[in-house]
């Protein structure tokens, strides 16, 4: 199915492909299209409601659509493609191989090699055995063919050599059909025997009327037709008590299957229903515990941007404090400095006092100088020798 954007899209494809064939090997497979108007569809391969399903061509396995293809059926209720039965060129059924045409167009004898209708010369020009001969009806002309219907053979009848009757006493085949008249000649009764016939315009099964003859022939006649229509009735009958019998089994086999399976299903869809209790359950636990850590998680958001904004002001205060730290360390630098001068300034000072309160000492102890020349006597200290650089 392939389904198009637009209408002209759809009409340029179909005008593109439709009658074409699929590969220039093989000619007649040709490209078969049709319009959808829409699609239905349905599960577990089944039909939809009020649809059937189309049924397959045997040959190319195709479906049988009327509106794509034209469809045929033969005598046997087969179904084709009307292209796939042109192209199977036989006469006989691709399925069941039933004959469509019965007579034979060619047939010959097999022992004369006569057609039907021939040559009116025999082989061997023989008359049948012990009398043994085939009735000729009105309106036959002599030169027909009979086929065995127990193994097939086909021989000339009395009138030319005899063949059908020589196989019946070879082979004790009673029964030969008369091609071209459709009627059945009993040897071993010598006559007619009445049954069921295909009829030739139409091809259905039609009740043979016998031979002209007397009325008590005709009464036999009816007689057998009789047995054989109750024979054919208890015999239908009793296939059919077999097939019901058969599918009232099966149907009793589905049945129990049925049963089993819906037991089987009730127990899956009452575990699913539990545990599908026990899932529900765990959900709402499982909501409620969703439920508790988000009321968490929104007090904890709550305490982290409290705590960032107290990180954020100690981090502005430690940096003020770093600030002023920097300048308190720089002032008290600055006093160590002016300190430390004014300590060495001081110790020069108390050195000098102590130098001159020493040298006082020693001059007062001396005799050599007097009270005025210590009074007026003054003190100089030599410069300190430079330090020598050591290599």
């Amino acid at each position: 199915v392939l389904r198009f954007r637009t209408s002209a899209a759809a009409r340029e494809f179909h005008s593109a492909f439709d009658g074409v064939p699929y590969s220039s090997l093989e000619p007649h497979a040709l490209c078969h299209m049709a319009w959808v108007s829409r699609v239905e569809w349905a599960r577990d391969g089944t039909p939809p409601p009020s649809h059937t399903e189309l049924p397959t061509c045997p040959v190319c396995l195709e479906r049988m659509d009327e509106s794509v293809a034209g469809v045929l059926s033969v005598q046997c209720a087969h179904a084709f493609h009307a292209e796939c039965l042109v192209r199977w060129r036989d006469a006989r059924c691709p399925v069941c191989r039933c004959a469509q045409t019965p007579e034979g167009r060619e047939a010959r004898c097999e022992q004369c090699a006569r057609a039907a209708p021939g040559d009116q010369t025999g082989a061997d020009g023989e008359e049948a055995r012990d009398g043994l001969a085939e009735g000729l009806p009105d309106g036959v002309t002599a030169g027909a063919l009979w086929i065995c219907l127990i193994c097939g053979h086909v021989g000339c009848g009395r009138y030319e050599g005899g063949h059908a009757a020589k196989h019946f006493l070879a082979s004790n085949h009673t029964y030969a059909l008369q091609l071209g008249s459709n009627r059945v000649w009993d040897y071993a009764g010598d006559k007619f025997v009445h049954r069921l016939v295909q009829n030739k315009p139409d091809g259905k099964l039609v009740a043979a009327e016998g031979a002209e003859g007397a009325g008590g022939e005709e009464a036999g006649c009816g007689a057998k037709l009789d047995s054989v229509q109750l024979e054919f009735t208890y015999i239908l009958t009793q296939q059919l008590d077999r097939q019901r019998a058969y599918y009232e089994d099966n149907i009793a086999k589905l049945e129990c299957e049925r049963s089993a399976e819906c037991e089987a299903l009730r127990a899956r869809a009452a575990a699913a229903e539990a545990e599908g209790a026990a899932l529900r359950g765990q959900v709402a636990l499982l909501t409620r515990d969703n439920k508790a850590l988000d009321r968490r998680l929104q007090q904890l958001n709550t305490k982290l941007s409290t705590l960032q904004n107290e990180l954020s002001e100690e981090r502005g205060l430690a940096t003020a404090l770093a600030g002023s730290q920097a300048q308190w360390q720089e002032q008290a630098r600055l006093k160590e400095q002016a300190f430390m001068q004014e300590v060495s300034d001081l110790k020069e000072q108390l050195r000098d006092v102590m130098f001159f309160v020493e040298a006082r000492g020693q001059l007062e102890k001396s005799e050599c100088a007097t009270q005025e020349e210590i009074a007026s006597a003054s003190v100089s200290v030599a410069p300190a020798k430079p330090r020598r650089r050591r290599r």
